[in-house]
């Protein structure tokens, strides 16, 4: 069954933030930042892999634990996203083995996309500054006016930029809504423990595909026919 998903896939769209890049340190400083700006705590890093995954706005209620609201909700989110610009690139950094992964999937002429609840801005400097060596097209982000993921939305435009059928994209991510968000639209989903939840978390969604190491990546998603041997 894997080996029957594997061989129709003409097109990789990666999350970003705990798939591609941890950037976890980068979010948490961000926002602690602004919480101390409000007399508050920061918290620990760790806790910041139960706030992150669904858009910044979701990132703010969580950590602020205030709802959108909430009388200061609008100008903490201005705050946090201040700061997020502004500390950019400062403590995000690539995961083990994606170069190794990114060029095995350009060698193979695969279409290669990004698709993030991050903001649209932040998605694209995050293109520009990590991967600008790479053929990312397109690269989505937050944006006004459209669904996140886990609604299928984002999918369903790159399918048609890049004219392929839901079994022909795999999507890779790190989180429950990815999982969610390939299901949602048919994707093979391939979901990779390495990021910001962990692996049983993850294998409850049940995923095409869980993948530990960029190794494994390559080896199950490139070599189906050795991974039968």
């Amino acid at each position: 069954m894997e080996s029957s998903l594997i061989k129709d896939i003409q097109g990789f769209v990666f999350d970003i933030d705990g798939t591609l890049l941890n950037t976890l340190p980068e979010i948490a400083e961000s926002v602690n930042s602004v919480r101390v700006k409000y007399n508050l705590q920061p918290h620990p890093v760790e806790d910041y892999r139960n706030f992150v995954g669904a858009g910044v706005e979701t990132l703010v209620q969580r950590a602020f634990q205030i709802s959108s609201s909430h009388p200061d909700f609008q100008q903490i989110l201005s705050d946090v996203m201040d700061q997020y610009i502004k500390n950019f690139g400062k403590y995000s950094s690539l995961f083990p083995g994606i170069p190794e992964i990114l060029d095995s999937l350009v060698k193979d002429s695969y279409y290669i996309g990004l698709l993030s609840n991050k903001p649209q801005i932040m998605a694209d400097q995050t293109a520009k500054t990590f991967f600008s060596n790479y053929p990312l097209h397109p690269v989505l982000g937050a944006q006004d006016d459209i669904p996140l993921k886990p609604h299928p939305w984002g999918l369903e435009n790159i399918s048609k930029k890049w004219n392929l059928l839901p079994a022909q994209i795999a999507f890779v991510g790190d989180s429950v809504i990815d999982v969610q968000t390939a299901k949602a639209f048919g994707a093979v989903s391939v979901a990779v423990s390495w990021g910001f939840c962990n692996a049983p978390v993850l294998a409850k969604q049940q995923p095409d595909f869980l993948i530990h190491t960029h190794q494994e990546f390559i080896h199950t998603l490139f070599n189906p026919a050795q991974e039968s041997v």
